[in-house]
């Protein structure tokens, strides 16, 4: 289903409920600022949209395409994204705490000094995805592919790498402590920081 701008601007601030909005075509969409807290927006085509500060809390994205979206500062607290498409999407300084990720498409994403603290990224593909000073505190990153991925400054206290990607990964001063699990074969670089 495709909005008109008149009928998408009434949609979103003139609701009092969660927004039902699975399986719409919203490419290119200007949505910055927009409070779209519980929203389902399943299978929903967001190519392209700007959603910089939107408030996307416990948000539905289950396999919605976000490729090149713009989430610049937005709010994705809990939200799911279970297989959505988020290539060369810019979600520079996202607060995704505690959100799922899980088997999500990444590569050449824009997550830097974004928070990941407690998320669930497993089996997703962040290749060559720029995560520097990104805080990934206690999330999920199993069987990850971080391959050719900028992880510098990240910090990296609590999260669990079993069976990541990390072959070209840069961790030049990414912060860990004794709880980090890494993958089989890493071997720690002088580049990484032991946090106490």
């Amino acid at each position: 289903m495709q909005f008109t701008s008149n009928e998408l601007y009434f949609l979103i601030n003139q609701h009092h409920f969660p927004l039902w909005l699975a399986g719409a075509d919203l490419a290119e969409a200007n949505l910055a600022r927009t409070n779209l807290t519980e929203a389902n927006l399943f299978g929903a085509n967001l190519t392209g949209v700007n959603l910089s500060e939107a408030d996307l809390t416990r948000a539905n994205l289950t396999g919605a395409t976000l490729t090149r979206a713009i989430l610049y500062k937005a709010i994705l607290t809990g939200a799911v994204l279970t297989r959505a498409t988020l290539t060369r999407a810019i979600l520079y300084k996202a607060d995704l705490t505690g959100a799922v990720l899980t088997k999500a498409i990444l590569n050449r994403a824009v997550l830097t000094g974004a928070n990941l603290s407690a998320a669930d990224l497993s089996k997703a593909d962040l290749k060559e995805a720029k995560m520097s000073g990104v805080d990934l505190t206690g999330a999920k990153l199993r069987d990850v592919d971080l391959s050719c991925t900028n992880l510098n400054g990240a910090k990296m206290v609590g999260a669990d790498l079993t069976g990541a990607n990390m072959s070209g990964t840069t961790l030049k001063g990414a912060r860990y402590n004794e709880l980090t699990k890494w993958p089989f074969d890493f071997s720690k670089g002088i580049e990484l920081i032991l946090e106490p």
